[in-house]
């Protein structure tokens, strides 16, 4: 399916999970954030991905080629929509809240972990040079307008 076009990892995953009850896993945002807080995953996004990745795909059956991959897939994707929230998850009400580590330790709300923001840089002028490799972004300015030519 990856080689079709417009085709990405998650989408084939979740067509090979949901259409053709495929052992994977497909990792949406959902699915991310209920298992980086299942397991504590302390590495920060994106690099935790692959390791998320990897542990989702152990939430699967192993041991069984009935697993339903595509009902579990979307049961996590809805877990993670419907309870596993962003801010204040419903840990009370979570059918996996007895294996969270997170929550045992009390700080579910800080995963999934995110790196630092970089600042940019404040730039002040009366007029900037707009380059794009060896090109010079010019524009005109309107006959009638402010700051008219």
């Amino acid at each position: 399916m990856r080689a079709l076009p417009g085709i990405g990892p998650y989408t084939a995953a979740a067509i090979a999970a949901i259409a053709f009850d495929r052992r994977t896993m497909p990792v949406d945002g959902n699915i991310e954030r209920v298992v980086s807080r299942l397991f504590a995953v302390e590495e920060p996004l994106p690099k935790a991905k692959p390791l998320i990745q990897q542990l989702a795909t152990t939430l699967l059956d192993a041991g069984d080629e009935k697993s339903r991959a595509g009902d579990s897939a979307q049961a996590l994707m809805d877990l993670g929509s419907s309870i596993c929230t962003p801010k204040k998850p419903a840990c009370a009400l979570c059918p996996l809240n007895d294996d969270c580590v997170s929550r045992a330790r009390g700080d579910q709300e800080t995963f999934p972990r995110k790196a630092a923001k970089k600042t940019g840089a404040l730039r002040r002028g009366a007029a900037f040079v707009v380059t794009r490799g060896d090109e010079l972004l010019v524009r005109t300015r309107p006959e009638k307008a402010c700051l008219a030519a």
